[in-house]
């Protein structure tokens, strides 16, 4: 399986969350990226992989986060949790 990406938003404040509940490839990551600089949101984002070990999404330089998921529904967090839980890295 190849290896899956997971782009987070990240406040000022240091809070994240998931945009999008799918894994993507870091090339998707990227383009993504660009495209939300484009529309001019203007945050920090962190390409991650995530450790089902430890639950947490881990970024290239060695941050780690556990976004919020307040977004999402209570069912599609629940189908992202258990994909995670299947999911590894």
């Amino acid at each position: 399986m190849a290896r899956g990406y997971y782009l987070l938003a990240i406040s000022p404040a240091g809070y994240s969350f998931v945009l999008g509940l799918e894994a993507r490839t870091k090339a998707e990551c990227d383009q993504t990226i660009r495209w939300m600089r484009v529309g001019q949101f203007n945050m920090e984002y962190a390409i991650t992989s995530y450790d089902p070990v430890m639950a947490y999404f881990v970024a290239e330089d060695g941050n780690s986060y556990r976004p919020s998921y307040e977004p999402y529904t209570e069912t599609a967090k629940n189908r992202f949790q258990l994909h995670l839980k299947g999911r590894r890295n």
